[in-house]
C-alpha cells in the first residue's frame, strides 16, 4: 500500500460536517490514530494539510458573530489572521492563549491553558458556540526532550523533533511514541472539559501529521496525502 495516497471523499469545513455547540480542535490529529484510542470515530475530509490553509479555506466569510475562539495555535493570532484573510476581529471574541501562556521551558501552550480559556469563555459567552483549539498532538511532545529548538510561536522558524527525525537523529519509533502519548495527554483534558460545557461537544482537527510515511514528517503544505487530510469527527 502507498502510505502517502491521496485522500478519498469530498473535503469537508467544520460547518459543513455536522451540527456542534463546541468543537475542539487537535492539531495535527491524525484520524487513524485517534481512532486507535477510541474506536469507531467518525471522519471527515479537510479542507487542507497545514493550519495556514485551515484558516484560509474556512473563515472564509466577512464575520463569525456567534464564535467565541479560544487558540493555542500561532496561525489565529491577530498578526498571521491579518495576512491569511486579510481581515480580523472576524469573531464575537477571541482568546489567544497562545500569546498569554506560551510555555518557555516547553516550548508550547500547555492543554491546561486552554482548558482555563475555555471555562472563562463558557462562562461569559454561554449562549455562543466554541470553537477550542489545542496545540496538542503537535509537537514539541510534553513526555519527552529531543533538544528540540522551540522558542517561537511559528513552527517553521524552530528545528523540530520531526526535522531531526528526517535527518536520522530520531528513530521513526521514538516519534510515533511521543505523537500518541501527546495525543493521550490532550484527548484526556478534551474530553474532561466536554463534560463541563453545554451543547454537544465534538473533537475534530485542522490537519493529519506524517510520522515517517516514506520518510517523511510533519504536514507540508497543499498535500492530499490522506494521513494529512482524512481527520476524526468525534462527537461525545
Amino acid at each position: 500500500m502507498n502510505d502517502l495516497e491521496s485522500f478519498e471523499g469530498e473535503p469537508q469545513s467544520i460547518f459543513e460536517r455536522g451540527d456542534w455547540d463546541n468543537l475542539i480542535i487537535l492539531d495535527a490529529c491524525r484520524y487513524d490514530k485517534l481512532d486507535e484510542i477510541r474506536q469507531d470515530v467518525d471522519y471527515r475530509i479537510s479542507l487542507g494539510s497545514t493550519s495556514s490553509e485551515y484558516v484560509e479555506r474556512t473563515f472564509t466569510e466577512e464575520k463569525y458573530d456567534d464564535i467565541v475562539y479560544v487558540s493555542a495555535n500561532g496561525f489565529l493570532t491577530d498578526r498571521m489572521m491579518e495576512k491569511h484573510l486579510g481581515r480580523t476581529g472576524i469573531f464575537h471574541e477571541k482568546f489567544d492563549t497562545i500569546e498569554t501562556d506560551w510555555d518557555d521551558e516547553k516550548g508550547t501552550v500547555l492543554p491546561e491553558s486552554v482548558v482555563r480559556d475555555s471555562l472563562t469563555a463558557e462562562n461569559l459567552f454561554l449562549d455562543k458556540k466554541k470553537i477550542i483549539h489545542f496545540i496538542q498532538p503537535h509537537y514539541p511532545y510534553l513526555t519527552r526532550d529531543f533538544g528540540e529548538r522551540s522558542d517561537t510561536h511559528l513552527p517553521d522558524e524552530t528545528d523540530d523533533a520531526l526535522k531531526m527525525a528526517e535527518r536520522g537523529e530520531i528513530s521513526q519509533q521514538e516519534i510515533i511514541e511521543a505523537y500518541e502519548e501527546n495525543l493521550e495527554i490532550v484527548l484526556e483534558h478534551a474530553e474532561e472539559l466536554a463534560e463541563k460545557v453545554s451543547g454537544k461537544t465534538v473533537i475534530t482537527a485542522d490537519h493529519g501529521e506524517l510520522l515517517g510515511e516514506n520518510g517523511l514528517y510533519g504536514h507540508p503544505e497543499k498535500s492530499r496525502a490522506k494521513k494529512l487530510r482524512k481527520v476524526p469527527w468525534y462527537e461525545l
